[in-house]
């Protein structure tokens, strides 16, 4: 970043960045990333360590572990759905996840409570680092930024709220590393979606630079609190190439 806006960086450079802080990362991710010499940034939402799973993981893991062949979301205005083959658990996750995505932390909280007792699921596997995994990741010369407390739609938050998440997740992690973080990524991240103008004003002072995502090449005319950001998933090496391409062509929000 600092190169970036300095005018100097490379060619064809780029940053990686993982968010939320899952333990694979440790056990996976860093030990690749060491070998390879390549600099990368973890975005932590400091509420979910070791075993507390973030809102669309517990989703995921009770319908996925769930013995049971419907369950009824009448109650969310979402219907039945039938979740007996795979296939139908994930068209029941594509349905269900973005619903509850977009309520407040009460509501949320609220609705996957219903949905976990409902599916009555077995025991999960899916944990994010530890606090001690994360001091550890950061010893290797990984960036920690912050993802704020939670991992909320901003949004959807009042000025007041906003602050606390962004400002705890900053606190959480100076208190955990000894130093303060100068980076932060917005929760799912897409502009006017997940996070306005106001957001970025609280982070003016708080942080050097903020991440979004949506696609886009970002250079030094690109606002520093709203930092582009591709998704390059695709299993097929032309199918990742693709989204790549596409991702360099789209306009990073304004």
């Amino acid at each position: 970043c600092e190169r970036l806006y300095s005018g100097n960086l490379p060619h064809r450079a780029a940053a990686l960045t993982l968010d939320d802080g899952y333990e694979e990362n440790f056990d996976v991710v860093n030990p690749i990333l060491h070998e390879l010499k390549i600099p990368a940034v973890y975005f932590i939402a400091t509420r979910f360590l070791g075993p507390r799973l973030m809102f669309n993981d517990r989703l995921n893991e009770a319908i996925r572990l769930s013995h049971k062949r419907e369950i009824d979301l009448s109650m969310m205005n979402l219907g039945r759905f039938r979740i007996a083959s795979i296939d139908e658990k994930r068209q029941a996750l594509a349905r269900i996840v973005p619903y509850v995505k977009y309520r407040s932390l009460a509501e949320r909280e609220e609705l996957v409570g219903v949905v976990e007792r409902l599916c009555e699921p077995g025991r999960h596997s899916v944990r994010m680092m530890s606090e001690l995994q994360i001091r550890q990741t950061a010893g290797l010369g990984i960036a920690i930024g912050a993802h704020t407390r939670n991992h909320p739609i901003l949004r959807m938050l009042d000025d007041r709220d906003s602050v606390d998440e962004i400002q705890g997740s900053i606190d959480d992690l100076e208190t955990m590393l000894g130093q303060r973080p100068t980076l932060f990524a917005y929760p799912n991240g897409r502009y006017g979606d997940d996070f306005e103008d106001r957001h970025c004003r609280i982070l003016e002072d708080r942080v050097r630079y903020a991440f979004a995502t949506g696609g886009g090449v970002n250079s030094r005319s690109t606002d520093r609190l709203r930092l582009a950001r591709i998704s390059p998933w695709g299993e097929l090496k032309w199918a990742y190439q693709a989204r790549l391409v596409k991702a360099m062509l789209e306009t990073p929000a304004p």
